[in-house]
């Protein structure tokens, strides 16, 4: 995990940071900041499970020199990160839609580092973009090796499905990028790096208990994933119905024990959901 946390409240600090290590998240390349902890209050709508998110926050985003600092120098050692060193632990960096002069600043910074010292093929880079009122937001569009689109962004550009949108933006992103784009009850879409469109519908859900954090877990199911070496219709299926779990339930806790994940990449099951999901294959045009 690579990000910024307060110093303010050092309880809270340290409650935070003992979550995150005890859910197996290193928090070795976070920055500490002397600022107040960020903190978000949800209004929700206990009928239909929509929200509205009231954000406060005046902590620093990472900026490119230390990102970079974090990817070069140990922070226990305070010694030199070796490039096989590096190779190993900087599989995948994903970047939010966020303070984006510096995010493109970091990525075009890790991408020649990586080509460089000769491991920018095991390194995947990616970029989402959730809000589309961010100042340059399409600025990161060619920046991912895989990109995560929302809803939101989608209908905001005038589209009302997911698949049209994809192979829209094909021609802004890079040649061989995997696209992915979220439709909240209707599942989810990915334009994969071979020109195909896949559709995945949602499992149906008979009571929406926290949708907060549905597009980040959808994100985290991707990324494990394809980590893993899935195919990406494989994992868009795993995506969708992991974060269908996740609705279906309070927090984040126990998620992963609701999923289960066969040997050869099958879905088995999920608990609290109805269905198992559709795929539907076409070719972008």
């Amino acid at each position: 995990m690579d990000g910024v946390i307060s110093e303010h409240l050092v309880q809270s600090k340290r409650e935070m940071i003992t979550q995150l290590e005890g859910k197996g998240i290193k928090t070795s390349t976070c920055i500490i900041r002397k600022s107040p902890t960020p903190s978000s209050y949800i209004i929700q709508s206990r009928t239909t499970g929509s929200r509205t998110i009231i954000s406060n926050t005046s902590i620093k985003d990472i900026s490119r020199d230390e990102f970079a600092k974090k990817i070069e120098v140990d922070k226990f050692t305070e010694t030199p990160i070796s490039e096989s060193k590096r190779k190993e632990l900087f599989q995948w960096i994903h970047f939010e839609g966020r303070n984006v002069e510096q995010a493109v600043q970091q990525i075009d910074w890790i991408d020649d580092k990586a080509r460089r010292e000769g491991w920018r093929s095991t390194l995947t880079i990616s970029v989402e973009l959730e809000k589309p009122d961010r100042e340059h937001i399409d600025l990161l569009m060619n920046k991912g090796d895989v990109v995560f689109f929302s809803k939101l962004f989608a209908e905001c550009r005038g589209y009302n499905h997911p698949v049209d949108f994809l192979r829209a933006m094909r021609s802004h992103c890079k040649s061989q990028a995997a696209l992915y784009c979220t439709w909240g009850s209707d599942g989810a879409a990915c334009l994969q790096p071979s020109g195909e469109v896949i559709h995945a519908a949602a499992p149906r859900l008979s009571q929406v208990k926290d949708s907060v954090g549905a597009g980040d877990t959808f994100i985290g199911g991707v990324i494990a994933t394809l980590l893993q070496g899935m195919l990406y219709s494989s994992s868009l299926e795993f995506a969708c119905k992991l974060a269908t779990c996740k609705v279906a339930q309070q927090g984040f806790d126990g998620l992963a024990e609701a999923m289960t994940i066969k040997n050869n990449n099958n879905l088995i099951s999920c608990t609290n959901t109805t269905t198992s999901n559709n795929i539907n294959v076409s070719k972008a045009e």
